[in-house]
């Protein structure tokens, strides 16, 4: 019986410290940390997870994410001053598991040697189950806590929205979308205009505002109809 309600759905926060992955391991031995930016299946067995990583060099994170038990490969997707993204095919991964259970993962961060993260357990699933199948698969996890909260609304995670990129935008439309962010675009006043930032990515001023308002479109198309309701104003009196 679920006592939360029709509309209660379980927090389950958890983590895990075994440095056979290859996260826990960089992290451990290079004191340094990792955020979860996606995570997708490549195949039956293997998970494809991006991580962004605050620390100076990457070569070390590659060499000890491939020597962990469940690293097949490690590369720099892009660097930055002291900061890059890692990609990282992982056999044996926890996302492959919640996967297989139709269970939202909310966040994932790896500090101190120790991956923490958060999964969102639906009304008609068992939060108990979900935690022994996780406990059997890997035993080192610890359920760190566990609460129930009530949505009233439709809602889309992270990883689900960061799905919802993947699949809608075109690599350029990212690109432009990417760069009217971090450049200032939509700061007011703006930081850079529409043709500064068509010339970062060699093309028209015109064709980049093509590419922006699309990615902008598919974004906010995703947001009203796959994850969140919201009652539009009421119009003003005549």
């Amino acid at each position: 019986m679920n006592q939360g309600g029709q509309d209660a759905f379980v927090e389950l926060e958890l983590s895990l410290d075994d440095t056979a992955y290859p996260a826990v391991r960089i992290s451990r031995e290079l004191d340094c940390e990792l955020d979860l930016l996606n995570a997708a299946r490549t195949d039956e067995d293997r998970t494809a997870a991006f991580f962004h990583v605050r620390q100076t060099t990457a070569e070390p994170a590659i060499t000890e994410g491939q020597a962990s038990r469940y690293g097949d490969e490690a590369t720099v997707i892009e660097q930055y001053d002291d900061e890059y993204i890692l990609k990282l095919i992982l056999r044996r991964s926890i996302f492959e598991t919640l996967a297989r259970n139709q269970i939202p993962l909310q966040s994932l961060a790896v500090t101190d040697g120790t991956a923490r993260f958060a999964v969102t357990v639906p009304p008609d699933r068992s939060p108990e189950q979900i935690v022994t199948i996780l406990e059997t698969r890997y035993p080192a996890i610890t359920l760190e806590s566990k609460r129930t909260r009530k949505i009233a609304a439709p809602f889309i995670t992270q990883t689900a929205f960061q799905a919802v990129v993947d699949e809608q935008l075109t690599s350029r439309q990212l690109d432009a979308l990417h760069l009217a962010y971090e450049f200032g675009y939509f700061e007011r006043p703006q930081q850079a205009t529409q043709s500064e930032l068509a010339e970062k990515m060699d093309i028209s001023s015109s064709t980049f505002g093509q590419h922006l308002h699309a990615a902008l479109r598919k974004l906010l198309a995703a947001l009203f109809t796959e994850g969140f309701t919201h009652d539009l104003p009421a119009e003003p009196n005549e």
